[in-house]
């Protein structure tokens, strides 16, 4: 005759088994989420390791030479005939004059899209490659919205065709393509420096929208150029200068102490108050580099020299 289980018995009997199915359950659960974890982990290198600004040579030395050779130069030759002819065409003396000053930019344009439409960039360089486009769409516009005033500059103000010119909406598309074009290669430049210089600090500012001078003066050189070069797009301010040019002036400012004197306190105040003055030049990096530079990891840029 079998003995029946007490109850206490069978309260220990079910509490192990319980305790057993506990446990398994807590071995598949962790299992499981080990797993997931694992192949998350994975799946997330994997995607770096595939990334276009990771793979090894998307934006080396030689891709942003060859970039600065075959686009930008190009490009830096139509913008220097456009701000020269505005400014004559200001104070043109006779419509003739003023015509032949449209004339020349809009040739200049033409010229320029054809020399960057016979490079190419690398495949695996995606930056580099909108770059090239945006500057042979903003050069194309260019070229078509200047040709529309040309008629009219033999008979219009050469003063009066700027103000016009300056409202263009086809104009005004033009000039946001170029500085597109200008934030795609500085960003580049920034991604060559982070591959060069691992573990890059304070690039969680870039992302804000106006940096207080405090936190700016935390950044490099490249990390403030691709700040401006983004600043300067998101106007859009087509300058006759580069973003280290203005880069170099905001410095100034600071070190000198104007920045105190004025009441200035993030970047925007300092880009607004040098472009509203005229204040920046073309020159500004390269004649203040050795002073205030020396240190910064910089790539064999022409404009950088």
């Amino acid at each position: 005759m079998k003995k029946q289980w007490s109850r206490t018995e069978y309260a220990f009997v079910m509490s192990f088994i319980f305790m057993l199915v506990c446990v398994a359950v807590a071995f598949f659960y962790g299992f499981l989420t080990g797993t997931d974890k694992v192949e998350a982990k994975y799946k997330t290198l994997l995607a770096e390791k595939n990334d276009p600004l990771n793979q090894a040579g998307a934006y080396d030395q030689t891709s942003l030479a060859s970039y600065y050779h075959l686009a930008y130069l190009p490009y830096e030759d139509f913008r220097a005939v456009w701000f020269d002819n505005l400014n004559a065409l200001e104070s043109a003396s006779s419509g003739k004059e003023s015509s032949s000053l449209l004339e020349q930019i809009r040739k200049q344009a033409k010229s320029s899209f054809d020399r960057i439409g016979e490079g190419t960039m690398p495949e695996h360089s995606p930056l580099l490659n909108d770059a090239h486009t945006h500057l042979l769409k903003s050069l194309k516009l260019f070229s078509q919205e200047i040709a529309k005033y040309e008629t009219d500059a033999r008979s219009t103000d050469g003063s009066k065709l700027v103000v016009q010119m300056n409202k263009d909406a086809g104009l005004t598309e033009a000039k946001r393509f170029a500085m597109q074009a200008q934030e795609e290669y500085f960003a580049a430049i920034l991604q060559w420096n982070m591959n060069a210089v691992p573990g890059m600090k304070h690039s969680e500012l870039l992302k804000e929208k106006s940096i207080s001078l405090k936190n700016w003066s935390l950044l490099s050189l490249n990390q403030k150029n691709m700040y401006l070069a983004k600043a300067l797009a998101a106007a859009p301010l087509f300058t006759n200068y580069a973003p280290q040019d203005l880069t170099a002036q905001i410095d100034m400012l600071i070190t000198e102490g104007h920045t105190d004197k004025m009441k200035l306190t993030n970047v925007q105040d300092a880009i607004d108050l040098l472009s509203a003055t005229g204040a920046v030049r073309d020159d500004d990096f390269s004649r203040l580099k050795a002073k205030r530079y020396p240190n910064e990891t910089l790539p064999l840029i022409p404009f950088f020299s």
